[in-house]
């Protein structure tokens, strides 16, 4: 299969494929986390860091330690006492879950930046939040201890589209194809252009050093079973339902997108129509509080 090139010639789709990867390749193109983000990833990834270097590092950033508790205290939360300082918010909310605020916003920065190109920023920041809010939900009800994994892996699983959208012009045939057919855009990827954002996102993900159960849920949230046996297919499997979960309440990147949940995935989770229904209405109410709060 080809696309168009701008000029009206055909480009086959190894090359297409080859060029992009190129480009991903190229660091310095790619989007970066802020160098406070970084260092409170890495204090969050280390077993022996203090809730003391944590604080550290969050306050020598001012308008970061003023976004987060902005959030903590908002009605997303709904603390019935005002949090004045990033160790209040530490203690009460936890290492992961304040390091989440803080990737969450330096994310949506960069979703804020990125204005040309084929998709709807605002959509898909919608559409990821919202994934990260589901993802979290599911797997706090399923037992799964670290919840917080799952909103981190929710919030990035479509961080390719991302980057695909400042470098490949020929997604604009990606959408077209997606509205016309009603297909899922992992369907519409490999017509078109023989790779996926998801394989571009683990690229990102590499990059920027995130732990590896992350980055396998990114990479296999489209093709769940993939991912075999490893420790973290479970994560893998909450970011497939959350994905598809959100979409029923139209929160999808491209409209007429199609819902796609692998049977496998949906019994190895023991779900019924009845814990579906839960999921979505504990989602759908977190997600309206998070709008406001998130500016969604």
């Amino acid at each position: 299969m080809t696309v168009k090139k701008s000029q009206g010639e055909r480009m086959p789709v190894v090359e297409i494929k080859q060029k992009l990867i190129k480009k991903i390749k190229k660091i310095s193109a790619l989007p970066t986390l802020d160098a406070s983000v970084q260092k409170i990833l890495e204090v969050a990834q280390n077993p022996k860091s203090s809730a003391a270097e944590m604080e550290e590092v969050i306050s020598k950033d001012q308008s970061l330690s003023g976004k987060v508790l902005k959030i903590v205290n908002s009605a997303y939360y709904g603390f019935p006492r005002q949090i004045s300082s990033i160790s209040q918010a530490i203690v009460v909310l936890g290492f992961q879950a304040v390091k989440n605020l803080a990737l969450t916003s330096s994310v949506k920065d960069m979703f804020r930046e990125t204005h040309k190109g084929t998709l709807n920023m605002k959509a898909l920041w919608l559409h990821s939040m919202a994934t990260a809010i589901a993802s979290e939900i599911i797997a706090d009800y399923l037992g799964y201890q670290k919840k917080e994994e799952a909103f981190t892996a929710g919030l990035l699983h479509d961080i390719g589209k991302l980057v695909m959208n400042m470098f490949v012009p020929e997604l604009k045939e990606v959408v077209e194809k997606v509205e016309k057919e009603g297909l899922t855009f992992f369907e519409a990827e490999q017509k078109i252009l023989d790779v996926n954002h998801a394989v571009v996102g683990k690229y990102l993900l590499d990059n920027w050093n995130l732990p590896n159960p992350i980055v396998m849920a990114v990479l296999y949230h489209h093709e769940p079973m993939k991912a075999g046996d490893i420790l973290y297919a479970d994560l893998v499997k909450f970011v497939h339902l959350a994905d598809n979960l959100v979409k029923i309440k139209r929160y999808e990147t491209v409209p007429n997108e199609k819902i796609k949940i692998e049977v496998d995935v949906w019994n190895a989770l023991g779900m019924t129509p009845k814990t579906f229904a839960l999921f979505y209405k504990g989602a759908r109410e977190k997600i309206k509080k998070a709008r406001d709060v998130f500016h969604i």
